[in-house]
């Protein structure tokens, strides 16, 4: 059986704790080459295609003793944000952003 694939995406505080209480069902990354390189596997002809992973790692800072939330992988779509106050606070016009879907958390790593 081959390694699972990951997506770890370190967070803040309060939205480990709204993900983890099942009330923020999403997480919103700003479309920037940082975040493109690991969720967007290639476009040709202007159709993209996502990479694709088996879970999702939480973390709230760094180090082997941080808390963690695991969750499967559902993929994200792309949106200039359903929830603003659920991201951090931006100047201007609402820049896209990729929305991955948060659906069952668990503390314990699932593999």
């Amino acid at each position: 059986m081959s390694e699972p694939r990951v997506l770890y995406l370190p967070i803040k505080r309060k939205w480990f704790d709204m993900i983890e209480a099942k009330i923020k069902r999403d997480e919103y990354r700003e479309r920037k080459p940082h975040w493109e390189s690991r969720l967007v596997k290639s476009v040709k002809d202007g159709v993209t295609t996502p990479r694709e992973y088996d879970w999702i790692c939480l973390h709230v800072g760094y180090g082997p003793d941080v808390p963690k939330l695991w969750l499967p992988w559902r993929g994200y779509s792309v949106s200039n944000l359903l929830y603003p106050e659920w991201c951090d606070p931006c100047e201007g016009p609402r820049p896209i952003h990729f929305v991955i879907r948060m659906r069952n958390p668990q503390r314990e790593k699932p593999f």
